[in-house]
């Protein structure tokens, strides 16, 4: 690695935090970040028992006076009016030509707009912003961001945050710690119940050092994070959504407004009301494989013919099924009982259809 490349390495605010606890860190997309402590499967193990403790700082946060919104709304795919203090909205970041530049979580905090979007599309979605008309936003660059999930995750939280406890599934609310304000909402990508605070960095970590006292809580690096979110069944941009899938196809039809879209009040309706009209191409799906090699994404998917009938998205071990599993996609012209192989490192696998989610979500008072 030269020095120009380590000059644009970003440190999160909580590196001395992964440093102290003897994290194996790594490179993604330009930050460096823990890719685990004491390793994956018992990470993963963890957070699905008790509670793991996840630095998402990366992520990107977007402040937007919600009066100010403007033109802003054509790009996001459902109704403001609709939309509530204390709401949190899955959605999708959607350009003038009906791409998804991004999927990501739009919090209403009072009358203030707050987006936590993916640290791989920090740039593509500030250079949107950045064209809106009319559009001022802040990024909040001296927060910090970790999310607390699993079964025990409620009951850590609440001996800092009371409070907390009364949230709901995707909610938020401003709390308060030594005069300091701190936004909870209770969302996470591990489909376990969970949380996720955003606050300013060295009151955070001291939350963090509190919170870290109950041994039920473990921190967790982004193997985990990835394989607990692939049991889930959850999607990854870059994976399972670009600018070229779109939500019909990932199965996520359902974040779009279907009022909003047939009036062509955002973005992309005239082609995604196309889309359900003349049908998709290839549809997601969640397979397990017959033995425990890992189908990793770009894994093509052939008959028995070896006729390629689609490609792996995500994969790993899981360590909740001890089984193999994969997210992609295939063909709508496939067969619905036709046999389906991987072929890995001249392995060729049977893989089988699963309905997703490989795990159940445990999320309160969905």
């Amino acid at each position: 690695m030269n020095i120009s490349s380590l000059k644009q390495i970003k440190l999160s605010p909580l590196h001395n935090l992964h440093k102290k606890y003897g994290a194996t860190m790594t490179n993604f997309f330009g930050w460096e970040l823990p890719v685990y402590y004491t390793g994956i499967i018992r990470e993963h193990k963890h957070v699905r028992d008790f509670a793991g403790l996840f630095d998402v700082s990366h992520m990107c946060r977007i402040e937007i006076q919600d009066h100010e919104m403007g033109d802003l709304e054509k790009h996001l795919p459902f109704n403001m009016n609709d939309y509530f203090a204390g709401d949190v909205k899955y959605s999708f970041l959607i350009n003038k030509s009906g791409l998804i530049i991004d999927d990501l979580l739009v919090n209403k905090i009072n009358k203030k707009i707050l987006f936590v979007t993916n640290a791989s599309r920090r740039d593509k979605v500030i250079g949107l912003l950045s064209k809106v008309s009319d559009l001022k936003f802040k990024e909040l660059i001296n927060t910090a961001q970790v999310a607390i999930q699993g079964p025990e995750s409620e009951k850590i939280l609440s001996t800092v945050f009371k409070e907390s406890k009364d949230l709901n599934f995707m909610k938020i609310g401003e709390f308060n710690f030594k005069n300091s304000k701190f936004l909870i909402s209770r969302t996470g990508y591990t489909g376990e119940d969970g949380f996720e605070i955003i606050g300013e960095k060295e009151k955070l970590s001291q939350i963090i050092s509190i919170l870290l006292k109950d041994k039920k809580l473990k921190l967790i690096g982004l193997g985990a994070r990835d394989s607990l979110r692939l049991e889930a069944g959850l999607c990854l941009y870059g994976n399972e959504i670009t600018e070229e899938i779109n939500p019909m196809e990932a199965g996520i039809s359902w974040v779009i407004d279907k009022k909003s879209m047939e009036f062509e009040k955002f973005y992309g309706s005239v082609s995604f009301k196309n889309i359900l009209q003349t049908g998709i191409k290839k549809k997601r799906y969640g397979f397990v494989l017959s033995d425990r090699h890992i189908a990793r994404s770009g894994t093509l998917v052939s008959n028995n013919k070896q006729e390629i009938r689609g490609y792996i998205t995500s994969g790993c071990f899981s360590p909740t099924l001890n089984k193999s599993i994969c997210m992609g996609f295939i063909n709508t012209n496939c067969k619905e009982k036709e046999n389906l192989y991987v072929n890995i490192r001249s392995n060729f696998i049977k893989i089988n259809k699963i309905n997703l989610p490989f795990v159940q979500h445990k999320y309160k008072n969905k």
